[in-house]
């Protein structure tokens, strides 16, 4: 099974207001995707996950709407993922002040018990100007450790002018997963310009998975990919916290990103890397993810 723990439904009526459109078209160009790869509902993934070979997709509504003029709700994120129910399965993160956080983690659980979410995300302190690490948050990991469910969050460059990168950087996600051990985090973007502090966050916290959205072949090459893989799985101990497929959907494509990672055995061969086993590759394309989700 493929799956891909980290994609994004992006529908044109999210992108209205003036920022909204700027945001999508500042992405777009950086992933040199076309506005009509970067919009797209349920019918438009699954057949671009159908020519990847993806099985299931992991799909990221975000609340970005106070400070990026973005925002797709819990319900119509609901509503697309009931579409394809064996092959989409939602994320949903709330701004934790777009009220208050306290009112964040409420919105949160109606997602999950009321809308059947499955994890909180992508969260995104950067996006939303905040740290990870900031107290008055806490009520969001304290109810994702009460529904049983992960959390994704944003650490990563962006190329987004109005976000401030300094709220991304992983090590604040240190405090966290020290505060909360039954904390079920995923450290996206192998935590972007930042990935030896983030492969030591994911060193030291077990509790701590890592994918690496966006590292697709139109912006990483795929030695570059391996080996920043390889750095993860020696300092972790183990691939069985890192999850594929690294799209960003829409920004990277499944095919091409699915072709990377079954590619590794002929990297390392070539390059003279050490080389990952069947298993942990079957893992890192789905396997790891799977259990994550529970659904093996």
């Amino acid at each position: 099974m493929i799956i891909d723990i980290h994609a994004h439904l992006m529908k044109y009526e999210h992108y209205l207001t003036p920022q909204a459109k700027a945001f999508a078209e500042q992405m777009a160009k950086t992933f040199g995707v076309t506005p009509e790869e970067y919009f797209g509902d349920a019918d438009k993934i699954i057949k671009d996950m159908n020519e990847g070979g993806v099985d299931i997709a992991v799909v990221h509504g975000v609340d970005f709407e106070r400070t990026q003029g973005l925002y797709q709700s819990p319900e119509d994120l609901a509503n697309e993922v009931k579409k394809y129910p064996d092959r989409l399965i939602g994320f949903w993160a709330p701004d934790p002040f777009r009220t208050t956080p306290y009112e964040a983690a409420q919105r949160l659980e109606y997602a999950v018990k009321e809308l059947g979410m499955k994890g909180c995300g992508e969260f995104g302190p950067p996006y939303c100007h905040f740290y990870a690490n900031d107290e008055r948050v806490f009520p969001i990991y304290e109810k994702c450790i009460e529904l049983d469910i992960p959390i994704l969050i944003h650490n990563n460059w962006t190329p987004e002018p109005t976000v401030p990168l300094k709220y991304a950087w992983p090590v604040w996600l240190d405090d966290v997963a020290m505060r909360f051990p039954k904390l079920k985090i995923i450290l996206a973007h192998f935590g972007g310009p930042w990935v030896t502090e983030a492969a030591y966050m994911a060193m030291k916290h077990k509790n701590m998975y890592v994918d690496f959205a966006g590292w697709g072949p139109n912006m990483v090459a795929p030695t570059s990919l391996y080996t920043t893989l390889l750095k993860f799985r020696s300092l972790m101990g183990t691939s069985e916290r890192i999850l594929g497929v690294g799209t960003d959907y829409p920004l990277c494509k499944f095919k091409s990103c699915v072709d990377v990672i079954k590619s590794f055995p002929e990297i390392a061969e070539k390059r003279g890397l050490p080389k990952l086993s069947d298993k942990e590759i079957t893992g890192i394309l789905g396997d790891n993810a799977a259990k994550l989700l529970k659904l093996q």
